[in-house]
Parts: C-alpha cells; structure tokens; sequence
C-alpha cells in the first residue's frame, strides 16, 4: 500500500537516503519517489489518500466508501455484511475502488468458502479453503467457528529453581492482548500482583517474596487455558426486533471496570445477552473511599457507553446503565453545583454523556463487573456465565430492577460530598402599637438622642473590639458615633 503512493516532486528533497553498493565505491544519494514505510509521516500519507480514494471515487461505490471510512485500520479493512449476495457486491466493489488508487487487496478470509471462491484476485492472494484460524488485528479469529480466541504463551518456567522477577511478571503481563477487554477479569489479576510489587519498591531483578512466587506460579500455570475461549464474534440475533445496551460498572479498593453487553429480542420472542467490551482500571495506593471509586467508574462506564454508541452500526432501542452503589446513584440524582469539587465533576461528566434516567440499581451478588473488581485465575472465566452472558433478569421480556434503593440521607460518606450551605440571614420587623419604656424615660428628643447614640457605640465596638470608638459623643448626630 505504502510504495502505491507518489510523493509530490516538490517533497522528495525532503526525503533521501545514501546508499553505496560496496566498501569501495563512493556513497550516493537518492531521492524517494513514494512513501516509505516506518517513516513518521508513512501512517497519516496512508490514511489521508485512503480519504481521498473515497472522496474522489466513492460516489461509484457506495457500499465500498461506507466500508472504507469506518472499517479501515491502516492497511487491514475488517468489514462484513449480512447475507452473501450483500458481501459479494462489498467485495466487487471494494475491488474497483482500490484498483482505482492503483492497489491491489490481497490476504482475503471470510467465513463463508462461497465468498473466497468467488475471487476476481489472483489465487495467490485468497485461499479458497476456510482457514482454521487467522489473526484479526492481535486478536485470533476462527472463520469455521466465526469465533474470537486468544493465543498466550506464558514463556515462565513455573520450576522451583526458576528465578521469577518483577521484569518477568510485567514481560508475562504484557504477553496477553486483549483490545476489548472480553478477559479483563484475567488481566486485571495479574496487573494486581504487578501492583503489589511496585509497592514493595522491588527491582526489576528481584525476587519475588515467597507469597507472591507461589501467587504468581498459580496464576501462570493456568494462563494457557484462556487459549481454549471460543467467544462468538457476532452477537446479534437474526431479524433482531429490539436491540438494548446494557453496562454495568464495579470498584473495590484494589481495581474497578466497567463492561457493556448488547441485549437482543428476536421476532420469535428469543433473548440474548452478550458480553461486548469492557474496560478495567486498577485503583491508585492513595486511599480513597469506596464510594468515589463507583463514581470514577461511573465516569468511566458512560464514556464506554458513549463511544460504544457512537462506533458501532447499530440503532440501539434503549441504554440502560446498573450500578450496585445506592451513594452514586443518588449523586447522580443530583444538581452538580451542590457537591463539592470532585464528586460535581465526575456528577458533571456522567449527567452530560448519559441521561440520569439510563441509570438503574442493581444488587452486588448480580454485577458481573464485581469480577473485574476483584479479579479471577485464568482456569474460572471460561465457566463465569454471570461475565459472559450478565445477570438472568436480563433474560426476562420485561426488565425490571431486582430492587428498589434504600434511604441514605443519614449516610455519612454521601451526606459529606455536599457544600456546606451558609444560614440566610433574616431579619425580623415587629409592628406594635406599645411605646418602649426608654421613651417615656427621656425628658427630651436630644436626650433620646445620646441614648440611643451610647447603644449604637456599644454594639459597634462589640462587632469591632479591634479598633473601638472612643471619646464623648460630641456630634448632633449622634447615631454616627
């Protein structure tokens, strides 16, 4: 793709390289006339002539165009369609339109042997068998099974004398790839014990203390029985008559996470719920409440939510968000200028990414994100249906919340989040007919006068013992003494 694309004569100065056949001869210098790979400016040329393909000769291929701007990554395009005559027509069009820019596809797979066979590339670029598996940016597919998997390879000798390190761990840790987050559960165990070591200051060539070695053995000696996941790749129903979001957030004092599942309701009444994507985060070594770390998971669900909503082809009928912390939900309840700092900005975000009517209770024991919060070995998920496929009131035609909130006025972790609001100042006016006893008491007005002067001094000086009045009152105005 890259050598397919011209550099303009004015830049090639810009580009050069010096090249010399051997030791002897002298070096010379050329000038690149297309666009070379691994350069900084390689990634952004690729995408933007892609851009320009569609932009110039979209109009004669609509289902190309519309498949090129959303489902292009660099120089892989997964895309797909809902039945074979749509795909074939996909195919033959995204075929003109790359051979319009001078390019050619190649490395073709698809689920269907019928789509493969029916090739207008050379057969060195398409095998006309369906392979048992291919790689599908980092991600395994199974187009026989249509199917997500993973390949981990653990490469730690789990032997008594093996020496296991932090830098082991994190090379371990960073092995398992897994973009949308469908074995968060898995990553964020281990991504735990990373944590662990980071606070007992150890080095990169340390051992690891007994506890944490035998911890670590456990987790390792599983981890390849993630390889046998078969995740179904297409979640949908046939003739889907309601599509739903579902998402559901959960933190502990060690991590939080937050997952989306895509609820479907067929014509024939059927019911599916399906494991999406998620997200998971592990909570910082500074102390913080549980309750601010729902609502920073909150945030972090509704912007999934959002970005969910926004990517996907998909017209969903209603979004519905669970949360199991009655504290959060109330917060978001609640006008943001009444809290302090950080719970109203976390309140701000969710309030202006969801609606406050998407969210909804749920108890604890059917969150399936609590997993995420506390983690899980590699050998459980693959029976963890609570992960997989959500709570079961989902499964009912009418979903309901399983509870109804309690009251938490008194609860002093949510009463603590609000501003302290300052007592208004009233001011109370008596009408009376009665005449104060100072009255009669003064035998003329200028003496009511310096009465009446000599208490408003003494209420003065009380309010300011700082800087007192003084002297006599020798002003005819005496109220201003």
């Amino acid at each position: 793709m890259f050598r397919m694309i011209f550099i303009d004569e004015s830049q090639r100065d810009l580009l050069r390289i010096v090249w010399k056949e051997s030791v002897d001869d002298s070096i010379k210098t050329y000038k690149m006339n297309r666009v070379v790979y691994g350069t900084t400016c390689a990634s952004y040329l690729a995408q933007r002539v892609l851009k320009q393909l569609v932009m110039d000769d979209g109009h004669n291929y609509p289902l190309a165009a519309s498949s090129v701007s959303s489902d292009m990554y660099m120089d892989d395009l997964l895309t797909g369609a809902a039945d074979i005559y749509s795909a074939k027509q996909l195919k033959e069009q995204l075929i003109a339109l790359f051979r319009g820019g001078g390019m050619q596809l190649h490395k073709w797979s698809s689920n269907c042997k019928e789509l493969l066979a029916n090739s207008e590339v050379s057969d060195g670029d398409v095998s006309l068998t369906i392979p048992d598996e291919t790689k599908a940016l980092g991600l395994l597919w199974r187009p026989q099974k249509d199917s997500l998997a993973f390949s981990v390879s653990a490469n730690v000798d789990t032997c008594e004398s093996c020496k296991i390190t932090k830098r082991s761990v994190l090379s371990t840790t960073a092995r398992i790839f897994d973009p949308l987050g469908l074995i968060s559960p898995v990553v964020t165990k281990a991504k735990l014990v990373m944590q662990e070591l980071w606070r007992l200051k150890l080095d990169w060539n340390d051992s690891l203390p007994i506890q944490l070695e035998s911890q670590w053995k456990r987790f390792v000696t599983f981890l390849s029985t993630i390889n046998t996941l078969n995740i179904p790749r297409y979640i949908l129903l046939n003739y889907a008559l309601k599509i739903e979001l579902h998402g559901f957030p959960d933190a502990s004092e060690k991590a939080y996470g937050a997952a989306i599942y895509v609820r479907c309701l067929s014509n024939s009444g059927e019911i599916s719920t399906n494991l999406l994507c998620s997200k998971s985060r592990i909570a910082s070594l500074k102390s913080i409440t549980i309750p601010r770390l729902e609502l920073c998971v909150a945030v972090l669900l509704a912007k999934l939510a959002q970005k969910t909503i926004t990517s996907m082809k998909i017209s969903f009928h209603s979004t519905v968000l669970w949360t199991d912390s009655t504290i959060v939900l109330a917060w978001i309840q609640k006008d943001p200028s009444v809290l302090k700092p950080f719970v109203r900005n976390r309140v701000g975000a969710i309030q202006n990414l969801t609606e406050v009517s998407a969210w909804q209770h749920v108890p604890s024991k059917e969150n399936p994100v609590d997993i995420i919060s506390r983690g899980i070995d590699p050998k459980k998920i693959q029976d963890c249906n609570l992960w997989w496929f959500a709570p079961s009131f989902l499964q009912d035609h009418s979903v309901v919340s399983p509870c109804v909130c309690s009251d938490i006025n008194d609860n002093e972790l949510y009463q603590r989040e609000f501003k302290k609001t300052p007592t208004d100042p009233v001011c109370l006016v008596v009408q009376g007919q009665e005449v104060l006893p100072i009255i009669n008491n003064c035998s003329s007005f200028t003496r009511l006068q310096r009465v009446i002067g000599w208490c408003v001094r003494f209420v003065r000086n009380a309010k300011n013992s700082l800087q007192p009045s003084k002297g006599n009152l020798t002003s005819p105005n005496y109220l201003n003494h």
